[in-house]
């Protein structure tokens, strides 16, 4: 039994806030925050009329119970099947509480566009602090740099709330669980799991989002821009790149840089490197060009773990299908495997056709994570449009199109200068045809009969070698010379529509 009072009062808009003030704890509602609880119910209040409390808890218990089933049911195993669960907590800056997300609007409403977000880089560790806070009712130890305070974070916010008439933010270390009493950790992994993965939803939903590029709540300068806890050097601010942009913490001696509002201002000389870089980014939250410029702006990036790395390729990568959780201490190369199983059929395609080496992971056909962070440079091709598809019931890859058995592979037997183009060529046995051919990787090919793999209308082929058990071995790539008319030659002598099961 809960014994309470509440007052009701409205704020800027018509919505109720409801003080819930809680002087025993039930185990129905979970533990209430220290001094009392918070909670907000939009919705038309009728004057001063008083709200029934017990119609207030009931409306708590419903809501809550719809947001644990919507997360309960969100993940299966390791497999998160609704990628678009919205976030757990926002902090609501008018009452200066964290709450669940479900309290802030109606679960059965739109919640898009209700939040505005918070990105920033932290700082390393002799640098920041932990603080214990009601604002998050004591629930773990909050990180923020040594020079600020979340009271100046949230007057700050508040500034830009007004503007945009939205008092509800989200930042990650107040609203992402983060570590504190052991006795807790256990909670924190699980809530991980699906929490971390679907961040990259956070940003593209919020109505604005301020970025901290110096540190949260810091002035922004234009220095450090090589340190690795700078934010454009950071594994997860990748994701959190949105063209809806505020720059946080300006202050008379800051660089100009053009953000929402601010448009026309002219990009400072010393940050436009980081400025063009971010335009790039922004792009992302649309379409990539292909696997590899997301590859490309990730690999060198600087994280507290190489797993925040491939865990952070998530939303780019695999947002268009069941998001892989986020597991604790997994290896990293098991959570890109888990990956290019999420990723689209054309990423797919990408990594074996334009990739050289073959892979040394779990797969062949695909290189490895270290591969990806190892090799000298991507490839820069747009996507190939060809498609590598997953048989879930047996966990393999195939790829369908067509098969040349016997060619004579010569001339890329020899490493070229670095950065030169090898030449060499195929003869097609069965009809005495030549074919010029080329490779721009380092890797050396012998001369000698190899099976070739490839699709319709792209100049790019793997060399294969079949095994006993009848799956093609990838053993590099090459690009074939001469147009259209050497790529329809290859297409017409070999086997069309055959389906190839991928090592």
């Amino acid at each position: 039994m809960i014994q309470y009072y509440t007052h009701v009062f409205k704020p800027f808009n018509n919505s109720c806030i409801v003080l819930v003030h809680a002087t025993k704890v039930s185990s129905r509602f979970g533990r209430f925050s220290r001094g009392g609880t918070y909670q907000r119910f939009p919705g038309e209040c009728s004057g001063d009329r008083p709200l029934d409390p017990a119609q207030a808890l009931e409306d708590i218990r419903t809501c809550q119970d719809h947001d644990r089933e919507l997360r309960a049911s969100a993940i299966e195993d390791n497999i998160i099947v609704n990628p678009n669960c919205p976030p757990r907590r926002i902090w609501d800056l008018w009452s200066n509480r964290v709450v669940p997300l479900w309290v802030t609007t109606p679960f059965q409403g739109e919640r898009s566009k209700t939040w505005f977000a918070v990105s920033h880089s932290w700082m390393s560790e002799d640098l920041r602090h932990t603080v214990e806070t009601p604002i998050n009712g004591f629930e773990w130890p909050v990180p923020i740099p040594t020079e600020t305070t979340l009271e100046r974070v949230r007057v700050e916010l508040l500034n830009y709330a007004s503007k945009l008439n939205v008092n509800l933010v989200w930042l990650d270390v107040l609203c992402l669980r983060q570590a504190g009493a052991q006795a807790n950790e256990g909670l924190r992994i699980a809530e991980w799991r699906l929490d971390v993965p679907t961040i990259g939803e956070v940003y593209p939903e919020a109505y604005r989002t301020v970025y901290y590029y110096s540190g949260l709540g810091l002035p922004f300068e234009a220095k450090e821009f090589d340190s690795p806890r700078h934010w454009q050097n950071r594994a997860w601010t990748l994701q959190e790149t949105n063209p809806s942009r505020i720059v946080g913490g300006c202050s008379p001696l800051s660089p100009s840089m053009p953000g929402v509002g601010t448009r026309n201002l002219p990009v400072g000389e010393a940050i436009r490197p980081m400025y063009d870089k971010i335009n790039v980014w922004e792009s992302f939250s649309h379409v990539a060009d292909s696997i590899f410029t997301v590859l490309e702006a990730m690999r060198h990036r600087s994280a507290t773990n190489e797993l925040d790395k491939v865990a952070g390729l998530n939303y780019y990568l695999a947002k268009f299908s069941p998001l892989p959780a986020y597991v604790v201490g997994d290896d990293p190369e098991n959570a890109w495997n888990r990956i290019v199983k999420a990723t689209h059929p054309m990423q797919r395609a990408d990594l074996f056709f334009l990739f050289p080496e073959p892979g040394n992971g779990k797969h062949v056909w695909c290189p490895s994570w270290q591969q990806i962070k190892d090799a000298e440079s991507l490839p820069k091709r747009r996507t190939l449009r060809k498609y590598v598809n997953l048989d879930e019931d047996c966990d393999s890859y195939s790829f369908s199109g067509y098969c040349l058995e016997r060619c004579w592979l010569e001339g890329l037997s020899v490493i070229g200068d670095p950065g030169s183009v090898r030449e060499g060529r195929i003869s097609l046995v069965s009809t005495r045809g030549i074919i010029p051919v080329a490779a721009n990787h380092s890797i050396i090919l012998e001369d000698g009969y190899y099976t070739l793999i490839g699709g319709d209308w792209i100049d790019q082929w793997v060399l294969v070698r079949r095994t006993e058990s009848g799956l093609y071995c990838k053993l590099s790539v090459i690009q074939i010379r001469g147009g259209d008319g050497s790529i329809r030659k290859m297409c017409s002598k070999g086997k069309g529509n055959t389906e190839m099961r991928l090592l």
